[in-house]
């Protein structure tokens, strides 16, 4: 299983209680992952409650080598209020944790096992781990918007009878318009006959100019 693979399990697995982002860095983006820049840390999940705030740091590991050999670790840890290495089942041990609170968490057949959960330590929230997310990882609701444009697309086109819908769609949505245009047009022609911008007034200018007013409209 590949370290991408982990990842997703553990966005599935805590996308609806937590925020999750995967590959967060720890600081400045500039040189960022490189022995000067700020670490990266494989993912992070954030409690969705204001009063039980807890940021659980994720560092996956797919071979033994690389859990012994990497010690980037200890950088995450004054981020986080609970931090787990992630790894195929057997590849660490609980007894091969280097710190008595950190959580470890195998993949098998099944999904995601908690072989051991990370103890929670009190810290304050990291001011560089929530820039880094507000200013580079945040969405605008235009590009959620933009998104959500993309996945209704994406799902007429899976559908088989999505290209015919959606050309009915399209065409009625422009029928429409072209017809609202249609009216626009002739209340501009009316407000420029009556001396006044359209549409500002134009109802009060007509009522002016009308020899009938709404009590002798009303007679029969």
């Amino acid at each position: 299983m590949t370290a991408g693979q982990i990842i997703e399990l553990l966005r599935a697995q805590y996308e609806q209680s937590h925020v999750f982002y995967d590959q967060v860095v720890l600081g400045s983006i500039w040189g960022a992952g490189t022995s000067r820049g700020a670490p990266i840390m494989d993912a992070v999940a954030i409690r969705k409650s204001w009063t039980r705030w807890c940021v659980h740091g994720f560092e996956v590991k797919v071979s033994r080598a690389d859990f012994l050999a990497d010690k980037k670790w200890r950088q995450y840890l004054p981020h986080c209020n609970r931090f787990s290495f992630v790894c195929p089942r057997g590849v660490i041990g609980p007894a091969d944790l280097p710190d008595p609170n950190m959580g470890l968490i195998w993949t098998t057949e099944n999904g995601l096992y908690t072989r051991k959960a990370a103890q929670v330590v009190n810290c304050e929230p990291s001011l560089p781990l929530l820039c880094y997310l507000v200013l580079w990882r945040g969405e605008s609701d235009a590009n959620i918007r933009r998104r959500q444009a993309l996945r209704t697309f994406a799902d007429w086109q899976a559908d088989k009878r999505g290209p015919t819908a959606l050309g009915k769609l399209v065409s009625k949505g422009m029928a429409t318009r072209l017809a609202q245009a249609e009216v626009d047009k002739d209340y501009r022609e009316i407000a420029v006959e009556h001396g006044c911008s359209w549409p500002d007034n134009l109802e009060m200018r007509l009522r002016a100019t009308d020899p009938l007013d709404d009590t002798e409209r009303a007679k029969p």
